[in-house]
């Protein structure tokens, strides 16, 4: 059974303020594990749940670990590498004693593609420049000199409108190589009964994630697998279908 913390701890805080919050939450979750109940930190605002007035919660999230999102090591990515920098065990063994505190702490390191990310505009060369016509080599050993995604660090905020798209397609995932129209969005937005309006984070379920997770294979197009040509699964988009959207957005 969970309980949430909040008017419990202020509770055994105030009956026991001699004691510090860490002690006084160990003390609270021994009493519950004696009676057969665990407890779990599960929010510490009462004034965020009353904000809720329907939906469910999900996590858009994949996990960190040696084993996805990718295989092999294309471009110098590799998977995310975690290491634990203090552990149980070396609390236990009285290592950090002379600081007044035991903890577990521990590091990541992975390339930034291994994760949900936003793609700069410096990120892809079209020739030896980027967006803006900006010299490709303004991109060095220091990061992106310009297009830099921490341009729009502080700007980017909006509401998030989730687009079931292969749901409405009646299938449980598209194939690589199936591409999704402005068209299709639409539609999918009016079966929905969604507006997609200016500002909008617009994220496109497509069930490819599933797909992956399920077969536990994380390679890339498997028409030209392990290739120089395998992100080419996608059928390409016409100069002429560019110039349309943006002609349909700004008139």
């Amino acid at each position: 059974m969970e309980y949430t913390l909040a008017k419990y701890v202020l509770n055994v805080l105030a009956r026991e303020s001699f004691q510090s919050a860490i002690e006084c939450i160990n003390k609270l979750t021994e009493r519950y594990l004696k009676i057969g109940k665990n407890i779990h930190l599960r929010h510490l605002s009462f004034d965020c749940v009353k904000l809720i007035k329907r939906g469910k919660r999900f996590s858009l999230g994949l996990n960190f670990d040696r084993h996805g999102p990718q295989k092999g090591t294309w471009g110098n990515r590799f998977n995310p590498i975690h290491l634990m920098l203090a552990t149980g065990t070396d609390a236990v063994a009285g290592r950090f004693d002379e600081f007044g505190l035991r903890y577990a702490d521990d590091m990541i390191s992975l390339p930034l593609q291994c994760a949900t990310q936003w793609d700069a505009l410096a990120h892809i060369f079209y020739d030896d420049y980027m967006w803006n016509g900006y010299d490709a080599r303004l991109v060095d050993s220091d990061g992106a000199q310009k297009n830099g995604i921490e341009k729009v660090r502080a700007e980017m905020a909006g509401r998030g409108v989730l687009l079931d798209v292969a749901r409405w397609a009646g299938v449980d995932f598209f194939e690589d190589g199936v591409a999704i129209s402005a068209n299709d969005l639409d539609e999918c937005a009016k079966s929905q009964n969604v507006d997609i309006k200016q500002g909008d984070f617009v994220i496109v379920r497509t069930g490819q994630m599933e797909q992956r997770l399920d077969a536990g294979d994380w390679d890339w197009c498997p028409v030209h697998k392990d290739t120089p040509r395998q992100f080419e699964c996608t059928k390409k988009i016409s100069p002429k279908a560019v110039i349309k959207g943006i002609t349909r957005k700004i008139s």
